[in-house]
């Protein structure tokens, strides 16, 4: 993991990049077989000179190599939810790949002491969320084929939502977000948590 963005809880600026590997067989007496590769990248620009005004991108994807048999369903990468798509439930896509994008804006709206103890931030975002599972290595292959299709593929194929949202900080200590995301599937999907989704 590397992490040079310029705060930990409430980041205005700067690079965050996850690489994961994980890896089971049967030698390390598990029933399964199979390896996993997370990449996952985001992005914050500050539009302005404090901060107030932040805009963010985020590519995310996962694979998992292994027989298919050996992959049980509760491995499998995942799409949908507070952290990916959300506009769709949780766990709603499942595959053994996905590429996932991001991308928000988030302004800071206004800040009050609450009783002289808590210093509360409010801020919003508007966000649009595009991804895909893949089921096999087939599936991925002919998605990503470099012809006259792709961009009209991509765009078929991609889920999309969007939405928006309110952002808590709370003594710079504690960030609490509500987001309501839109599909073509659900309407006002609404998440309660914590942290940034990305």
């Amino acid at each position: 993991m590397y992490n040079g963005r310029d705060d930990l809880v409430q980041p205005t600026r700067g690079w965050r990049l996850i690489a994961k590997v994980a890896h089971t067989n049967r030698h390390l007496e598990s029933d399964f077989e199979f390896t996993r590769t997370v990449l996952d990248a985001g992005y914050l620009y500050p539009l302005d000179a404090h901060g107030r005004h932040v805009v963010g991108a985020r590519v995310s994807g996962a694979y998992i190599d292994g027989p298919r048999r050996d992959v049980p369903f509760w491995e499998l990468t995942e799409l949908g939810g507070d952290d990916t798509l959300r506009g769709f439930f949780p766990r709603r896509f499942l595959g053994q790949s996905h590429v996932l994008l991001n991308v928000e804006y988030r302004p800071m709206l206004f800040a009050f002491d609450f009783f002289d103890v808590w210093r509360v931030q409010v801020g919003a975002t508007v966000f649009a969320d595009a991804g895909r599972v893949f089921i096999d290595d087939d599936e991925l292959d002919d998605e990503f084929a470099l012809n006259d299709e792709i961009i009209e593929r991509i765009a078929e194929d991609f889920r999309y939502s969007v939405g928006a949202g309110l952002r808590f900080l709370v003594s710079k200590a504690i960030v609490a977000r509500v987001d309501v995301g839109f599909s073509e599937e659900e309407t006002g999907l609404v998440y309660l948590e914590f942290g940034h989704a990305f």
